[in-house]
């Protein structure tokens, strides 16, 4: 069971999460569940220049491809704080709808996402 907590503090943002995955019954791994993108901060004001935070739980293959989607849209978002949010909801959006018409409703993979930017 992956832990991830976010708590927005005065000046930012605390984002945590374990580091173990499980892959199947007896195999575990340590791997970083944060990522950043990109490397330099490119979304703007309301409060100056951010990098995108995303902390995920639930189906691996799944959250990396909600991180890849994010961190596209993040970038085409010029910059513009406004803009970055919806491209990125939009993107999820996008995301989850293909998904659920590939998948039967009761098998469809599961995460939870926490993010800031």
């Amino acid at each position: 069971m992956t832990i991830v907590a976010g708590f927005r503090c005065i000046d930012g943002l605390v984002l945590c999460a374990d580091s173990q995955e499980s892959r199947g019954k007896f195999t575990k791994r340590e791997i970083p569940k944060i990522a950043w993108s990109p490397s330099e901060p490119i979304i703007g004001p309301p409060t100056g220049n951010h990098r995108l935070l995303i902390a995920g739980a639930g189906f691996g293959p799944l959250i990396d491809k909600c991180v890849a989607v994010m961190s596209k849209a993040a970038i085409d978002g010029n910059g513009l704080h406004s803009t970055t949010l919806e491209k990125i909801e939009e993107s999820i959006s996008e995301l989850i709808s293909n998904l659920w018409e590939i998948y039967p409703s009761d098998a469809c993979p599961q995460v939870e996402l926490i993010s800031d930017c």
